[in-house]
């Protein structure tokens, strides 16, 4: 995997100093909240460079094919080209569209990407995927394209609301569920975490970022069965993101996600009781913001589930936890739905 230039800490953005001279041109592809909230960090940055913004007001339903037209339309007004830059400043769904767009506009352009919610920072900016939403069903269209340098400000965190908060914490979580040396770590700061000390949160993303390099170092097509770890909880996870009637964000629905696989990894031996439980204490303490959430929907989401990319066949691979580490497990459709009935009992008690 080529190198990225990953910078964290207190104003890190200002760090992009040192590499906005090398450019002509730079399309600024901007969440519209971040224009609000840090209107002066902005316009430090910017300062001296040639440069146009395009604003994203909606970022998950933007992220599609028709935006990506209008961001080209964009890009050849201002004369944009090849040797010049795209900078992303947004949350997830903002990297993932400006990479898209990076990876295929001129055959490729540089790309740096600012991420801003705690989602993006730990996991969405780290290891290359890009993405967009097709016709309804999530990250349908991607490629894997490297950004140049990634610069994470855990200050711009205290402004998130608290969904989006634990959302982030949901993709945390997956690395600790994976790493046990993380999640003894998590467990033991949990509660620093919850209040957003800057110190702690730093360390944190710090951590979740290494693990997460870990596990694309030497995958990055994730095509050798390694990066598929970081699958974990996302096959539950993505049949009910942004589901009626609750429509929780990504984060969220990876942490019901992970709630499952523990179920699965107990049920099918792979995970014992003690473990189980351990590792469970940390999942319900962040699910405390999705209480309320109903699975009545899996007969529509099982007919969903043939889009995900982790579907073989017409049978469901599932990431599972181990004493040992993950184990990729592959389930047909009768056993998911037992699986799922049973999880659902579980999740109300």
């Amino acid at each position: 995997m080529d190198k990225v230039d990953v910078v964290i800490g207190k104003n890190s953005w200002l760090n992009f100093q040192d590499y906005k001279n090398k450019y002509h041109k730079i399309l600024v592809v901007v969440d519209s909240k971040i224009t609000n909230l840090y209107p002066q960090y902005l316009a430090k940055i910017l300062q001296g460079t040639n440069h146009q913004k395009f604003l994203i007001f909606h970022p998950e339903n933007e992220k599609n094919l028709s935006t990506i037209e209008e961001l080209t339309k964009k890009a050849l007004e201002f004369n944009l080209t090849r040797y010049d830059c795209l900078l992303a400043i947004g949350g997830g769904a903002v990297g993932d569209l400006a990479a898209f767009f990076s990876s295929i506009y001129k055959r490729g352009i540089d790309f740096y990407n600012f991420p801003t919610t705690l989602i993006a920072q730990v996991d969405s900016a780290i290891g290359g995927k890009t993405a967009l939403n097709f016709y309804g069903f999530k990250n349908q269209l991607g490629s894997f394209y490297l950004p140049k340098g990634i610069f994470v400000d855990p200050q711009v965190l205290k402004s998130l609301e608290e969904g989006d908060f634990y959302g982030g914490l949901g993709e945390v979580a997956k690395y600790a569920l994976l790493e046990q040396e993380f999640f003894d770590w998590l467990i033991e700061n949990l509660d620093l975490v919850l209040v957003k000390d800057l110190v702690i949160l730093e360390k944190m993303i710090d951590k979740s970022i290494k693990i997460k390099e870990k596990y694309v170092k030497g995958d990055i097509m994730d095509t050798k069965g390694q990066r598929i770890a970081l699958n974990l909880g996302h096959t539950l996870g993505h049949l009910i993101e942004n589901q009626p009637p609750d429509y929780l964000n990504h984060g969220l629905s990876v942490l019901i996600g992970l709630d499952f696989a523990l179920h699965l990894s107990y049920k099918l031996q792979i995970l014992n009781k003690n473990s189980y439980l351990k590792k469970k204490l940390l999942i319900d303490k962040l699910l405390k913001v999705v209480r309320g959430f109903e699975l009545t929907n899996y007969h529509y989401l099982l007919n969903k589930v043939l889009t995900d990319k982790k579907v073989k066949g017409e049978n469901l691979q599932f990431v599972a936890i181990g004493e040992q580490g993950f184990k990729v497990v592959t389930l047909d459709y009768n056993h998911f739905q037992k699986l799922i009935l049973e999880y659902s009992g579980d999740f109300y008690d």
